[in-house]
């Protein structure tokens, strides 16, 4: 995957439910350039409409990602937890 759609996704996963002017703000690109990306993505069934949230002047939709997505990314919370765990337990007095 290309380098700024994956850093859009990369923003996506931190922030729940985002809009177009929040991902140009931060991802520092146009709201064409976001606007193409997330039909790109959206394409490929990563990114989904999620609604709409209140604006100053309009609502703005809200983006998301799909499951699909979330399996992109290293799935490794057992290991995870089993290390804290560990950690914990080894400290006890």
């Amino acid at each position: 995957m290309r380098e700024r759609p994956r850093s859009l996704l990369d923003l996506m996963r931190v922030h729940e439910g985002v809009t177009i002017d929040e991902l140009a703000s931060e991802l520092k690109l146009t709201r064409t350039t976001i606007i193409n990306h997330l039909r790109l993505l959206m394409g490929e069934g990563l990114v989904k409409r999620a609604g709409l949230r209140r604006g100053l002047r309009r609502p703005s939709v809200v983006y998301e990602l799909t499951a699909n997505a979330d399996r992109m990314f290293p799935q490794q919370y057992e290991d995870f937890s089993k290390d804290v765990l560990q950690e914990l337990t080894s400290r006890e007095p």
